[in-house]
């Protein structure tokens, strides 16, 4: 045994402090890899337990930023369901953000990893994800199925807040397809699972969709009071998403514009509309924006009224549109301005390229000289053929006058018309018989009756302004005034209802196929009409009369041609009309509406 003296033992320490510091150091710099493992996992571990908050506060880029960082540390340390959770929370956080074929990827990456692994719960969470996207898409019936997959699943776990969460949805889904009763049955079982946990969040979310069906059921007061108790609930509740008490102020504020309290539309909706770029729930901004155009409608102020349904517009176009033929119109619109772009590059190239041949060629042979004129003229006559196709794209999809301001400025300006007559036809039971057909059959069907819808508004110089699923839509009057608007429409109307008279006699003679009925509504009145924003333009109309057309479109039994009393006014003595009286309308209030008199005018006058 060696005994160190004072100065011995102080020498000795000091080594051995500077020994333990080099092994600090030499841990940091090279940690061993169980050590480093540990590390990334709990990293990951971290920014998944702070998904709910993000999204909570609707800080969409920071998460995606995380999940993508914690997506490279799972792969590291080669953690398998850590992946999948991580796969899970950005397919969730892709559907926030309206990145749809996004989110089914990684909600697809992390259903094969949990089945793989045979972890229910989370093949349920992936189910109930999946489901959404198709709820998002209106693909209704594949979100029933993979919701009451994730339903069979969670029915035999024990979680009880996630099993509300999918009774609540497949409540919504089953809205969609108007089985209210049965949404009512999903919802109220939410509920009760919900209170017996004391979720609130939940609990608010599930009162907004209740409050939604009672007012489809004419019962304001109660869808008010259940989006106040709903509103309360997520005041309280410091974990509440942004996003969720946006949804319930858009509804208040919708509820307030249908019952004329135009003033308390304001005080719910301006924030949510003006300052979009501050909202987290795009949709909600939307119905504020509604809410806000039928207010300022019903106050006299059309200038701010436009202002709304603009914004209205422009956060739609940031947004999914899942109408096909709407995005059929805006390809075509493009290549017709890449068509138009290209015929003018091609003019030039081909006139300097003439300039240059003269030049090198000058003594060239008679030959080579009508060979290059020969040249020149196909090119010219290519150059003339394609911007004459381009000029008919780009005027089949917008008037006339609007396509030549359009080229000439780069821009549109919308216009208001004081008097035109706007006309909505759409199927009775569309949802229905298309589960009957094949998508073929479907689209063949539709396409032969809006051809033919098309063909009748031309004849009559009615401008055709979209078709929305089974809806068309057309207007008479604008862009060029004609004071025979309302007759000409009328008598358009007539002729669509004949020849889904005649179409139906042929199928029941051959295909056998379901018989499709349709409903009209016409209402005349001011509109504004022009395209808006910079590119992917579509032409179209808004204003209160669009919105009374569709109601007395709504009001109509099918087969039948409903039109407002301003219409009637106006065609008074030309046709035989029967005056239905004062009929409640949704949003509207009573409208005097009147059947138009015509050869299939089959069903009770009611």
């Amino acid at each position: 045994m060696v005994i160190l003296g004072k100065k011995q033992f102080r020498i000795a320490s000091k080594i051995c402090l500077v020994i333990q510091l080099s092994c600090i150091v030499l841990a940091m710099v090279f940690p061993s890899p169980l050590a480093a493992s540990s590390s990334e996992e709990e990293g990951v571990k971290a920014i998944l337990e702070s998904v709910d908050e993000k999204l909570r506060l609707g800080e969409y880029e920071i998460l995606r930023q995380n999940l993508v960082l914690a997506l490279e540390k799972s792969n590291r340390i080669e953690n398998e369901l850590l992946k999948a959770r991580v796969y899970n929370q950005l397919g969730i956080l892709n559907i926030y953000e309206y990145r749809f074929p996004e989110a089914l990827s990684n909600l697809q990456n992390a259903l094969t990893i949990f089945e793989t692994h045979d972890k229910a719960e989370g093949v349920a969470e992936c189910y109930n994800n999946i489901a959404s996207i198709h709820l998002s898409l209106n693909n209704y019936s594949q979100a029933k199925q993979y919701y009451r997959l994730s339903m069979e699943i969670r029915e035999k776990g024990d979680d009880p807040g996630s099993l509300g969460v999918v009774y609540n949805n497949l409540g919504i889904v089953f809205t969609h397809m108007n089985k209210l009763d049965s949404a009512l049955y999903y919802h109220h079982k939410s509920l009760e699972i919900l209170e017996a946990i004391e979720d609130f969040s939940r609990i608010a979310v599930t009162l907004i969709h209740i409050a939604r069906i009672v007012k489809e059921q004419g019962d304001l007061d109660t869808s008010m009071d259940l989006l106040r108790e709903s509103y309360e609930l997520l005041e309280s509740d410091p974990k509440r998403r942004i996003s969720t008490k946006e949804v319930v102020q858009s509804e208040i504020g919708l509820l307030f514009s249908l019952s004329g309290q135009y003033e308390k539309v304001l005080e719910w909706c301006s924030d949510l509309c003006w300052d979009v770029e501050y909202t987290s729930s795009k949709i909600s901004a939307q119905n504020c924006c509604n809410a806000l155009h039928l207010a300022f409608v019903g106050l006299g102020d059309h200038e701010k009224a436009l202002a709304a349904h603009m914004n209205y517009v422009r956060i739609g176009e940031d947004m999914l549109s899942n109408q096909a033929i709407q995005e059929v119109t805006r390809l075509e619109l493009n290549y017709a301005f890449d068509q138009i772009h290209k015929a003018d590059s091609l003019r030039f190239e081909s006139e300097s390229q003439l300039q240059q041949e003269r030049i090198n060629r000058q003594r060239m042979g008679l030959m080579a000289a009508i060979g290059i004129l020969i040249l020149v003229s196909m090119l010219a006559v290519i150059v003339v053929k394609g911007k004459r196709r381009s000029e008919e794209l780009l005027l089949n999809i917008l008037p006339a006058t609007v396509a030549s301001e359009l080229k000439k400025t780069g821009k549109s300006v919308p216009r208001k018309y004081d008097l035109v007559t706007v006309i909505f036809a759409d199927i009775k039971e569309f949802t229905n018989i298309s589960e009957k057909l094949s998508p073929e059959e479907l689209i063949q069907e539709i396409n032969t009756i809006f051809t033919s819808f098309d063909r009748i508004v031309d004849k009559h110089g009615i401008e055709k302004i979209k078709t929305i699923g089974d809806c068309y839509m057309a207007v008479c009057g604008l862009p060029d005034e004609n004071k025979d608007h309302a007759l000409k429409s009328v008598q358009a109307a007539i002729e669509m209802q004949e020849f889904m008279r005649e179409n139906n006699r042929r199928k029941k003679d051959t295909s056998g196929n379901p018989i499709f009925e349709i409903r009209i509504g016409l209402h005349s009145g001011p509109v504004v009409a022009g395209i808006v924003g910079t590119k992917k333009f579509q032409y179209d109309i808004w204003g209160d009369t669009v919105n009374t057309a569709n109601r007395l479109e709504t009001a109509c039994k099918p087969g039948k041609i409903n039109i407002s009393e301003s219409t009637y006014k106006l065609v008074e003595g030309k046709f035989n009309c029967e005056c239905r009286g004062n009929i409640d309308s949704k949003g509207k209030g009573k409208i005097s509406m009147f059947y138009v008199e015509h050869s299939d005018s089959a069903g009770d006058d009611t």
